[in-house]
């Protein structure tokens, strides 16, 4: 076994953490009963209680404190476990090649009417004002018109 949890896979860091919680939750409500109890000891029998009852309940905050700390702990690292898994999850070529971005294109045709049409892949271009050119939008391949 290593010594204070280090060397462990997160897989088990987690189920570790998990079991630490649910031992603590189980501690806590053992504490709650036996304060119960203690508090009723104290009312019929007097102050020869007080002293276990100011014990019980300053340990019932520790579990409190510990298990609030645990939990917040485990959501944490639960979180960043997925996080991590998705990021190991994706493709090596998904990590190292970027994807390919086409820039976009465009060729002058003169028309046998005389006038210039520009063929284009670029949507920006399709929406010209000016009525000497006409644009035509093709994001495939500057041969169609």
């Amino acid at each position: 076994s290593v010594q204070g949890g280090r060397g462990m896979d997160a897989g088990r860091v987690i189920g570790s953490l998990r079991q630490h919680c649910v031992r603590l939750d189980a501690e806590l409500k053992e504490i709650e009963a036996d304060l119960a109890n203690n508090t009723f000891m104290r009312q019929k029998y007097g102050s020869d209680f007080d002293e276990p009852v100011r014990f019980m309940t300053r340990l019932r905050e520790a579990k409190q404190l510990s298990l609030k700390d645990a939990e917040f702990n485990l959501v944490t690292l639960v979180s960043t476990y997925e996080h991590s898994q998705r990021l190991l999850d994706l493709s090596t070529d998904e990590l190292t090649a970027p994807k390919a971005v086409r820039a976009p294109w465009s060729t002058l045709v003169d028309d046998a009417d005389g006038q210039l049409t520009v063929l284009t892949s670029s949507p920006i271009l399709m929406f010209t004002a000016q009525p000497h050119i006409r644009t035509t939008y093709d994001a495939k391949s500057p041969n169609r018109r």
